[in-house]
């Protein structure tokens, strides 16, 4: 494990996700995380309709209704 001066914020490092040296930071004199993998955004999920998340929901208002 590699250990850096307390003045080094940012270091360019390996990144297993990325496969290629890209800039990563440096805290209390560690390796952080790789600065590019932390700056994309999460993957949208797409919104489900009610009825496939809460099965039964709407049961009540088709029996209501004949």
């Amino acid at each position: 494990m590699q250990h850096f001066t307390r003045s080094t914020v940012e270091v360019s490092a390996y990144c297993n996700k990325c496969s290629k040296m890209t800039p990563h930071t440096v805290s209390d004199r560690r390796l952080g995380y790789c600065i590019p993998c932390y700056d994309k955004p999460l993957p949208v999920q797409p919104d489900l309709p009610r009825y496939l998340v809460e099965p039964g929901l709407f049961d009540k208002d088709e029996e209501a209704q004949a």
